[in-house]
């Protein structure tokens, strides 16, 4: 038996039941809340990024639960826990509506994935 493929205009009319969802290839999965230490961590990270962009006016930052849609037909939304859009590609972001079209720069993931960060981050 195949299962029926969800688009990401569907899963953002899914009924509230509790848990959150992400669409991975068109396949619906649910997500874990995360824990103390890591939602901490993601706030604290979250503050110095916002605060930083804003000061130097660099885009927007998004907070966890902000769907990105990654890939169409079938689709792939997914939420980053800290998600940074450079200003250049917010200037139309007033059209936007459901999740945002493609990938953001997601500062909790380039964390895990690179050995230097910003200075601005350390303190």
């Amino acid at each position: 038996m195949t299962r029926r493929l969800v688009t990401a205009d569907e899963l953002l009319r899914i009924p509230t039941d509790g848990f959150r969802y992400e669409l991975l290839l068109g396949e619906l999965r649910r997500v874990s809340p995360a824990g103390y230490q890591h939602g901490r961590l993601v706030m604290n990270v979250a503050t110095l990024l916002d605060q930083f962009v804003r000061t130097h006016r660099l885009g927007t930052v998004c907070a966890a639960k902000t769907g990105f849609l990654l890939h169409e037909n079938p689709d792939t939304a997914r939420a980053a826990d800290v998600a940074f859009i450079r200003r250049e590609r917010t200037l139309d972001a007033r059209d936007v509506t459901g999740y945002w079209p493609g990938a953001p720069i997601s500062w909790w993931r380039w964390c895990h994935h690179t050995t230097s960060m910003p200075t601005w981050m350390k303190r």
